[in-house]
């Protein structure tokens, strides 16, 4: 009887949606599960390689700007590594179901090895990813009109943390920053003033150290203009652009609540270069704006 039972412990047959599942927690672990150590090993080496590869690449394209062409290569990689993921929870779960009889264990069949290696694999992927979205990149859903028709409601930008350890706020960049008056929330907005410019708006139009500045990217709402003394949204200056400080507008000027109401904004506010449009809803009814995925924000 007691050889039975020691023969029924080691000849437990593969459950596949175990394997399954441990895949997805940690690809490659469905197959240790299965018995596949060798197996196991070598595919969660593909993934991880590949994984590695995105991270770089986004990393340099992040550096400058994200040229034309990174953007789709960037989409077709991520793409490669959601299949690659596929491919070893299907893996793990074809084999555990296609092998029904009984199973020997292996020595390292063991609960506490699952629950370690996915414990730990979850733990460094939820660090790397939150390392990532803290000082690297960020996504964002847009949801106000301020920067149409630039921007529209229903977009999905990232906020690329990286581009300014390396390069210089310049004049029409789109960046994201803390509202000075509540850090909680994040707002949108384009660069007009630079520090030490002196800058006017008469009529709408802005000047910047006496010249008009060219603003094609602009839309006005409306044809009223108040004067300085009613609202400081018409007309405004002139001002000088603090130290380390920058004048920020929203590309809808007649419906923007920027820096012609709270003030120039400090650098140290500033949290990033917006990036390209990675998805585009239209309306509450879920409609894919296809033509926006992947545009860069100019």
């Amino acid at each position: 009887m007691t050889d039975e039972i020691a023969n029924t412990e080691k000849n437990r047959p593969r459950r596949w949606w175990i394997a399954a599942l441990l895949s997805y927690l940690a690809p490659g672990l469905g197959q240790i599960y299965n018995g596949q150590a060798t197996r196991g090993l070598l595919l969660y080496g593909l993934y991880s390689v590949w994984g590695s590869i995105l991270f770089i690449s986004t990393l340099n394209a992040m550096k400058h700007d994200f040229p034309v062409f990174t953007v789709p290569l960037i989409f077709l990689f991520v793409l490669i590594l959601f299949f690659i993921l596929v491919f070893i929870i299907f893996d793990a779960y074809r084999y555990a179901k296609r092998t029904r009889g009984p199973y020997h264990l292996k020595a390292y069949n063991k609960w506490v090895i699952y629950v370690v290696a996915a414990f730990v694999v979850q733990g460094v992927l939820y660090s790397v990813k939150q390392t990532i979205r803290d000082m690297i990149v960020r996504p964002y859903r847009i949801t106000s009109v301020s920067m149409y028709p630039t921007i529209l409601v229903g977009d999905y930008l990232l906020n690329n943390k990286l581009f300014y350890s390396t390069s210089n706020i310049r004049r029409g960049d789109v960046v994201f920053l803390k509202y000075p008056r509540n850090e909680t929330v994040t707002y949108i907005k384009r660069v007009v003033g630079l520090p030490g410019d002196t800058l006017r708006i008469r009529d709408k139009l802005v000047y910047i150290n006496g010249s008009r500045l060219d603003e094609s990217y602009v839309h006005r709402g409306d044809s009223l203009f108040f004067t300085e003394r009613s609202s400081r949204r018409d007309n405004l200056g002139p001002l000088t652009v603090p130290y380390d400080h920058y004048f920020v507008m929203g590309d809808n000027r007649d419906r923007s609540f920027d820096s012609r109401f709270w003030g120039a904004v400090a650098r140290e506010k500033i949290k990033g270069k917006a990036g390209p449009i990675t998805w585009s809803w239209e309306g509450s009814f879920p409609f894919i704006r296809f033509g926006r995925i992947g545009k860069r924000i100019m």
